[in-house]
């Protein structure tokens, strides 16, 4: 069990702890046996690249993602770009998830200090 005092802190910062405490079990006893902070629709949960999304949410951004690599490769195919491009296009999507998982590390880090 995760014990923590929280003393003095402010509304948001109590809040913030309750989302980090609520994933920490849902890791543990799976993302729909677990309702808290701001997970609490009784609707199913899929975790995709470390996010949480329900279940009609992440089919709605799995729309979206497919139609914008589809408008990539008509843009590609439309002006010949060269394989270079591409590869230039598809290590910056690689640098942009490392960096946001950089970032949640370090927020998580932070957030323990509360």
């Amino acid at each position: 069990m995760i014990q923590k005092t929280l003393e003095v802190c402010s509304i948001e910062q109590a809040q913030l702890y309750e989302g980090r405490v609520t994933r920490k079990y849902m890791e543990e006893y799976g993302d729909n046996n677990v309702r808290g902070g701001d997970l609490t629709g009784d609707v199913e949960y899929v975790r995709r690249f470390g996010w949480i999304y329900t279940k009609d949410k992440w089919e709605t951004v799995a729309v979206v993602v497919l139609l914008l690599l589809i408008i990539v490769a008509l843009v590609l195919d439309r002006y010949q770009w060269d394989i270079k491009l591409l590869l230039a296009l598809i290590l910056w999507l690689l640098i942009l998830q490392l960096w946001s998982k950089v970032r949640a590390k370090n927020q998580t880090k932070e957030s323990r200090h509360l």
